[in-house]
């Protein structure tokens, strides 16, 4: 498993490489939950914005992420217990 930055699949040469050999599986969230998630993180600097930046930020890059995306799921108050359960599920795995 490879757990991309946001701005990993912007380039198409790294998406390209990416799906070359991977599912790609885009986890969403509510732009509440992702601002709460992430705010004061030294981890995303790109989301230590004010909300209407964070916001404006996830629609302009939605469209590639749907682009580039094998599965899309929401984790809005999901337990990662219940994520990779879905992940499984739709990769066809036991868990």
């Amino acid at each position: 498993m490879i757990a991309c930055g946001g701005g990993a699949v912007l380039d198409p040469e790294n998406a390209e490489a990416l799906r070359s050999n991977s599912v790609l599986i885009l986890l969403t969230a509510s732009i509440d939950e992702i601002v709460e998630r992430t705010r004061d993180s030294d981890e995303r600097p790109l989301l230590n914005v004010d909300d209407a930046q964070a916001e404006a930020l996830l629609r302009e890059r939605m469209p590639r992420y749907l682009e580039v995306a094998d599965l899309v799921l929401d984790t809005t108050g999901a337990s990662p217990t219940q994520l990779a359960a879905e992940i499984a599920a739709a990769l066809g795995e036991s868990t």
